[in-house]
């Protein structure tokens, strides 16, 4: 493999990564916390896998981009992927999630260039995946702005994080409606970034861009922000005093979330820890960390890229 950017990790340490080959083409691989990596299943018709979620007692479905826009791939948990399934009205899918054993709503856009204009414009929108099968294509709020990540605090509530705020998505009666919360955080301390998880059902956690004010202006470092599950966006705290990006959360329990990410100027890959709103900062030199699911507080499969290729390590406790 080229890169891994999404993984999920199940209670006892055996993890799904997916990500691309050299050859342009997906891929998903099994991933065990005691270091074995099990053989690269490439899904050839997926130029890349972005992310990938196991349903509470069902399968697993992953994301990303094929040669018509969208697509969908079914993965059982022994990681064997099924055919691809496009999703038209879609170019990219970023993220997924998946509230009940058979369905799943992913994030992406629709890149766009309008005859008027000579940029390309991108629409955020959802996609309802239901047994394997991208069911419905709807556009998010306007005014959504840059919409990546995703996750279901309950069965019939998910919340989408972008650049603006967060997007609650709600599901009555089998059909599924967005509403936008616009971001409250004061102009100069930062916004919520790439990624949400739900450590229970009132309580999530994005990814974010903190900006602490320096002499000469200000400097933006990772950080990550509270998200009710009614789409409330709390204050953006700093995890770090170095610029870089926080890519991806994972969060078990109330407030024991994993923050993955890197740091700018040779930095090297960030793995924050962070109970109880406390910060615990690990770096690993020449590591550029794209994603992680944790099984416990601080028990967490990190995977990502490194000079030398992709890159999977297991953070903490190994899962007995």
């Amino acid at each position: 493999m080229q890169f891994l950017f999404g993984v999920w990790c199940g209670g006892d340490g055996v993890c799904l990564g997916v990500g691309d080959t050299p050859q342009d083409g997906g891929a998903v691989v099994v991933l065990r916390a005691n270091g074995q990596i099990g053989p690269v299943q490439p899904v050839p018709d997926a130029f890349v896998l972005y992310d990938i979620e196991c349903a509470p007692g069902g399968g697993c479905i992953a994301v990303g981009r094929g040669l018509g826009g969208g697509v969908v791939v079914e993965v059982t948990r022994a990681g064997a992927p099924g055919p691809v399934r496009p999703v038209p009205g879609t170019t990219e899918l970023f993220d997924v999630a998946c509230p009940t054993p058979t369905t799943c709503l992913a994030t992406g856009h629709l890149r766009q260039w309008p005859p008027t204009l000579s940029y390309p414009v991108s629409t955020p929108l959802y996609v309802v995946i239901n047994d394997g099968q991208p069911t419905l294509v709807r556009d998010m709020p306007r005014g959504t702005g840059r919409a990546i990540g995703i996750d279901c605090p309950t069965a019939t509530t998910c919340l989408a994080i972008g650049s603006s705020g967060a997007v609650v998505l709600t599901n009555a009666d089998g059909n599924w409606t967005a509403s936008l919360r616009r971001s409250s955080n004061p102009s100069g301390s930062g916004h919520p970034t790439d990624a949400i998880s739900c450590g229970s059902a009132t309580t999530c956690y994005a990814t974010a861009a903190a900006f602490i004010q320096r002499p000469d202006g200000y400097l933006g470092v990772p950080g990550m922000v509270p998200v009710s599950s009614d789409g409330v966006v709390g204050p953006v705290q700093a995890l770090a005093d170095q610029s870089g990006n926080s890519y991806d959360i994972s969060c078990v329990y109330w407030r024991s979330c994993s923050v993955v990410g890197s740091l700018n100027l040779g930095g090297g890959g960030l793995i924050v820890d962070v109970f109880r709103g406390t910060p615990t900062l690990t770096r690993w030199p020449g590591y550029q960390f794209l994603g992680v699911s944790c099984v416990g507080p601080s028990s967490c499969g990190v995977v990502g890229a490194s000079g030398a290729g992709p890159v999977f390590l297991w953070h903490g406790s190994v899962p007995a």
